[in-house]
């Protein structure tokens, strides 16, 4: 499994994690959702945060949510950060390392086995829009009828034109910032 790196502390992106929270604590986080926005802004850290928070709720003294910053790794984050989390699936699409049919279906197999803990499981798929056509079909029967414990988080990084299809079954977030915001993250 790929492990990749996220930042302990989220910057310039303080605004678009509380609403994604207070969706989620009303109950209103959408089940598939498209984060939009240039590369490298971070929206993949935002969404380790958002999910590393909802995934440990029940710890105290593991994220701060004033500062935004993970304070303390523990088992959930060497899970999510290794990519072996029963709970959180990531898949890069980024260029040669195309998610193909074969990953699709494994992850369908994964999602429809019940979990240990029954927390909510989020399937994030980075560079949607290379995604091929073949695996798009595959992964659109997944995010058509998710269950009531998936969500699926696609990050569209502007490269290239992302299927219509995807797009239309995606609750879209825009990221833009703010030069101040810009100076904070480059």
């Amino acid at each position: 499994k790929k492990k990749y790196s996220i930042s302990y502390q989220l910057f310039g992106l303080d605004s678009y994690f509380d609403d994604l929270v207070n969706l989620y604590n009303k109950n209103r986080f959408p089940k598939v959702s498209l984060f939009s926005g240039d590369k490298g802004i971070g929206k993949l850290t935002l969404t380790f945060h958002f999910v590393f928070n909802i995934l440990n709720r029940s710890n105290t003294n593991i994220y701060d949510l004033q500062k935004k910053r993970i304070i303390n790794k523990n088992y959930i984050y060497n899970q999510m950060a290794s990519n072996l989390s029963d709970n959180f699936f990531y898949m890069e699409n980024y260029d040669n390392n195309k998610v193909n049919i074969e990953e699709i279906r494994n992850l369908k197999k994964k999602l429809y086995n019940s979990t240990l803990n029954n927390f909510p499981r989020f399937v994030v798929l980075d560079d949607i829009e290379n995604i091929n056509i073949n695996s798009a079909n595959s992964l659109l029967k997944l995010i058509e009828e998710p269950n009531n414990t998936n969500y699926f988080i696609l990050i569209n990084n502007k490269r290239n034109n992302l299927l219509e299809t995807i797009k239309s079954r995606s609750i879209e977030t825009k990221f833009i910032l703010n030069k101040k915001q810009k100076k904070i993250i480059f």
